[in-house]
């Protein structure tokens, strides 16, 4: 076999677990990865609870429910049904209560 060895690093990805807590920085909720929007359940405007469902996603023939992430308001929404996003773009962001 000549003696070569060959090491892999291998992680595990739930695309599930990414989605329900994808958030970057306070309010902003990021795409946990690639995808397509399904459903914009919430409006500008429209006030929120932690875990509240927000968004419907689309990634690796997956659908999966994006949360808030925090109480507050929804401040602004950049996606729309149908609307293409990558890994860490902003989706929604939400004007903490706190």
């Amino acid at each position: 076999m000549g003696g070569q060895s060959r090491y892999f690093k291998v992680t595990t990805f739930d695309p599930r677990a990414a989605a329900a807590g994808a958030s970057v920085g306070a309010g902003a909720i990021s795409a946990p990865m690639p995808g397509v929007v399904v459903d914009v359940l919430v409006a500008e405007g429209d006030e929120v609870v932690e875990g509240e469902k927000l968004l419907t996603i689309e990634s690796m023939k997956l659908q999966s429910t994006v949360r808030a992430a925090c109480d507050g308001v929804v401040g602004r929404i950049h996606v729309s049904a149908g609307s293409e996003f990558n890994k860490d773009d902003v989706l929604v962001e939400i004007e903490s209560k706190e």
